[in-house]
């Protein structure tokens, strides 16, 4: 549903069976979830014509092309590598029941609070830093995913309430400091990789998960 004045987007009903959409030009404000739920979506594009949104490869994007905002729910390839250009994923921005493999580069600089809560059949993921940016308080790896300070006890974040169930591989590219209660309760990771220049508990991290290899 979009405002009268087509500056809004609310809610897109009326798209459930499209598999592409334009964003027109005059819109201003896509609410969040707006463009959610839609399984045969494939692509996103926006009107030229627009100063606030644009689309890179069928993604939405703010732009300036440095926000992720809406990754196409009916999409069905298994990877997706976040463009090169994007510094931001906002909250909810991306939503797939196909999506196995997410590689998050060394560029972006902020994952906002739940950005990766919908993908619930995720198996690998990488990306440069715990938490919502390399400077956040929130050390805890499924604070991405929805996992918020409701959970805290004391010994960390219940992370594997919010995990994908499938999940069983982290890379971090970035991250220089990995504190014991990162993983906790995070108990099907099987594999995490690690930059060379990381500091960590080995021995408090590995008491609070139990996987296979910390590489």
């Amino acid at each position: 549903m979009m405002s009268s004045d087509r500056k809004y987007i609310y809610y897109c009903n009326s798209i459930d069976s499209i598999q592409e959409i334009e964003i027109p030009e005059t819109v201003e404000y896509i609410f969040n979830h707006a463009l959610s739920g839609k399984k045969y979506l494939k692509n996103i594009f926006v009107n030229s014509g627009s100063t606030v949104y644009s689309s890179l490869n069928g993604v939405l994007v703010s732009s300036n092309l440095e926000e992720l905002i809406a990754y196409p729910t009916g999409r069905l390839n298994e990877s997706f590598t976040i463009p090169s250009e994007i510094k931001i994923i906002k909250e909810k921005s991306i939503e797939s029941d196909n999506l196995k493999i997410l590689v998050v580069h060394d560029n972006v600089t902020k994952i906002e609070y739940n950005a990766l809560s919908s993908i619930p059949n995720l198996e690998s993921l990488t990306i440069p830093f715990i938490g919502t940016d390399i400077n956040s308080s929130q050390k805890w790896i499924s604070v991405i995913f929805g996992g918020g300070t409701n959970d805290l006890n004391n010994k960390g974040i219940n992370n594997g309430k919010y995990l994908p169930k499938n999940l069983d591989t982290i890379n971090i590219t970035r991250e220089v400091l990995v504190p014991e209660y990162a993983f906790y309760n995070a108990s099907n990771l099987q594999t995490i990789y690690i930059n060379s220049s990381v500091t960590l508990n080995l021995t408090l991290t590995l008491k609070y998960l139990s996987i296979n290899e910390l590489i």
